[in-house]
């Protein structure tokens, strides 16, 4: 591009230097030609012609004359020469003007339509990528939809499942309550054993929080202690304190206690290990086992005496 502007400078100055010779001639063409004898015999005071004297003795001699014209001819043709020459340059610098801007007009329009070819070419590369990262999001999406359509699904299912048994769990509770103020024998027993089938059934509900199942199987147990199922009543308060030991070893305690409470009243060895791990958990179960009723049979036993009277 520097060296086209450098081409286009010195076209102009050849065009200037041509237009100020053709000024040059053209003022020469509008000036008159005076020779040199007759301007210094035009410029010599005019002399009275003798009486004596004709015109025709006063007039210039044939040669002088023949030689004015000789130069005058000269001078025009010279300038007619000059003027030529000034012409053809003037030609020679449009046509080279003419020829720089048509090539300048013919590489700008192809770089430009290279440019645009490569803009186009961007361009539809640009929409071609969107509609593929579209079509890429509307599926990512779709299957994001399904998938959460099928989570949400799947929580209200265990939700429901959730509130269920704990409605349940809940209603049982309140069966045990009546039950154990009822004061026929055989409406207790029902009382109870409605209980009983009732958290069993909640307990069947799938994926079923950890801390519930380990309350419902407290429940069932006290449950069927109650209805004198002594023996389910230990494996089911065992259960819970299995699944507390692992997932929720705050509520080891009291389970350990109820399972030294079952194990007593079954006569089991192990009565004693539970409650020992009770009363490492808490020590108020010192003062709640010489309370407890389901204590009575073991309080002269040395093992208990032993656990009761250690200090902490």
């Amino acid at each position: 591009m520097r060296n086209a502007f450098g081409v286009l400078f010195a076209a102009l100055v050849l065009v200037g230097a041509a237009q100020g010779q053709a000024a040059s001639v053209e003022g020469a063409r509008q000036m008159p030609v005076v020779p040199t004898e007759a301007a210094e015999v035009a410029s010599q005071p005019t002399k009275p012609i003798a009486t004596n004297q004709t015109v025709a003795d006063s007039a210039p001699s044939p040669a002088k004359a023949t030689e004015f014209i000789d130069l005058t001819r000269l001078v025009l043709e010279s300038a007619r020469d000059q003027a030529a020459t000034t012409s053809a340059q003037i030609e020679r610098a449009t046509t080279l003007i003419l020829a720089f801007f048509a090539i300048l007009g013919v590489g700008g329009g192809a770089l430009g339509w290279s440019k645009l070819r490569d803009m186009k070419q961007s361009a539809d590369k640009v929409v071609t990528d969107f509609a593929a990262d579209m079509d890429r999001f509307r599926g990512d999406a779709a299957s994001l939809s399904e998938e959460f359509k099928k989570s949400l699904e799947n929580s209200m299912k265990e939700l429901r499942a959730e509130t269920n048994a704990r409605i349940e769990l809940l209603t049982a509770r309140a069966e045990i309550a009546i039950a154990e103020k009822e004061t026929d024998p055989k409406e207790r027993g029902i009382g109870l054993a409605s209980a009983v089938e009732r958290i069993e059934k909640a307990l069947q509900a799938p994926d079923l929080p950890g801390s519930t199942k380990i309350k419902a199987l407290a429940d069932l147990a006290y449950a069927k202690k109650r209805h004198g199922d002594r023996t389910g009543a230990f494996e089911r308060i065992k259960e819970a304190a299995e699944l507390a030991r692992v997932s929720f070893p705050t509520m080891l305690p009291l389970l350990a206690y109820n399972a030294a409470c079952y194990a007593v009243l079954l006569g089991r060895a192990d009565a004693k290990s539970w409650l020992a791990e009770a009363i490492q958990g808490g020590e108020h179960f010192r003062d709640s086992a010489c309370a407890d009723e389901d204590f009575k049979s073991v309080h002269d036993q040395p093992w208990f005496v032993a656990l009761i009277k250690k200090t902490a």
